[in-house]
């Protein structure tokens, strides 16, 4: 019972961690792509739908592979090793979808 109430929290704020990292990479691609190095891509609409449709896929990728990795590993890093390996995970989705590859 302690066990669990103590790890409780790192879970917790491991999500928090993923959460804030994709709509922070997310928002750094949107700066780039979409709002030609400028943030008036907030002002449209349109751009926040597609904003939606790139965060949510990222961001349940980044919480299946931290779930993946908290359960099967012990290691201090966990968190750091799962933000790693999904953004690889992602990556490779996106290489599979979009290229072909």
């Amino acid at each position: 019972m302690v066990k669990a109430l103590t790890s409780y929290p790192l879970k917790v704020y491991g999500r928090i961690i993923l959460i804030i990292t994709t709509l922070l990479v997310t928002n750094f691609l949107f700066y780039i792509d979409e709002g030609y190095y400028d943030f008036r891509w907030m002002r449209d609409a349109g751009n926040w739908i597609v904003f939606l449709i790139y965060l949510l896929p990222m961001l349940l990728v980044q919480l299946i592979v931290f779930e993946v990795v908290y359960k099967f590993y012990r290691l201090p890093g966990r968190v750091l090793i799962s933000l790693l390996a999904a953004w690889a995970v992602t990556f490779l989705l996106v290489a599979r979808f979009a290229f072909g590859l």
